[in-house]
């Protein structure tokens, strides 16, 4: 359950037009709420950025509904920015069983697309850290399940990138880096994560915007050479994975084969007709 230690705290919650009674359950069992009732669904990224457009506090801690904060986080994140307001702050992410979450990494490079296109990367782990620390740590980029910033951040260097579905925390982290700032992990601070719930309900959108979101940041962040390599890449991909799907299930085509003929076709829009939607 999560605990207020502060008497002058906001709670912003962005209802991505959900169905199941949760806006009016937080009229009545939470009234101290600031709600946001979006007209459509915003997706991930825009939502967080109109959260943080009504939001007033000196400090600022984006969350994921699939999220427990646990006891004093609140208190460590806080004193941890007052320490030092540039750091983008990670907190510990824990499964629901109690065992760690992986939740940061390296910064991404194509080889990372390379190996997952031999199915190489559970073997060969080149973005993850050979160490999970027990002590603060400075990290490339960190799941944006839970990441906390001061107001003074936010207004340098701006929220979340609407046109990422995936990779909008990377994104973040590298803008972070870019302006001479830190994403520090603190591992003091914990957070239980679920994780998942909603990517398995639409895995044309999950596969996709995996993908595309990696073109799209790398479009942004990395040179051209770097950018048609992995354009090359994630097609080959693409490919292989439509081609072991049909071979394997041929008399069932699964919703995975479906999922990347999808993300062809989603490919081809964003490098044709520069489509940027999710």
């Amino acid at each position: 359950m999560i605990k207020y230690p502060f008497e002058n705290q906001e709670i912003i919650l962005v209802d991505n037009l959900s169905n199941d009674g949760t806006v009016e359950m937080v009229k009545r069992e939470f009234p101290m709420v600031k709600l946001i009732l979006p007209n459509n669904n915003l997706g991930f990224s825009l939502a967080n950025n109109e959260g943080l457009l009504v939001s007033t506090g000196d400090y600022i801690l984006l969350l994921n509904p699939d999220t427990e904060v646990y006891e004093n986080t609140l208190k460590i994140i806080v004193n941890q920015l007052q320490l030092n307001e540039a750091n983008l702050l990670a907190p510990k992410l824990i499964n629901p069983d109690g065992s760690l979450q992986i939740s940061f990494w390296k910064r991404p490079i194509v080889f990372d697309s390379f190996l997952e296109l031999f199915f190489l990367n559970t073997i060969i782990k080149r973005n993850k850290y050979s160490i999970y620390p027990n002590k603060n740590f400075i990290v490339d980029s960190a799941s944006g399940a839970a990441l906390a910033f001061s107001r003074n951040s936010y207004e340098i260097i701006g929220g979340l990138d609407p046109i990422l579905f995936w990779m909008e925390d990377s994104d973040l982290c590298e803008r972070y880096r870019l302006a001479g700032r830190c994403v520090l992990y603190i591992p003091d601070a914990v957070v239980m994560h679920i994780g998942g719930v909603s990517s398995k309900k639409n895995q044309n959108k999950v596969i996709s915007n995996q993908l595309l979101s990696r073109l799209k940041y790398f479009k942004k962040h990395k040179n051209r050479i770097n950018f048609y390599f992995l354009v090359f890449i994630v097609f080959l991909h693409i490919i292989s994975r439509i081609i072991i799907f049909n071979i394997f299930f041929l008399f069932n085509k699964t919703q995975k084969a479906k999922a990347y003929q999808f993300s062809l076709l989603k490919f081809f829009r964003y490098l044709i007709k520069n489509d940027l939607t999710t």
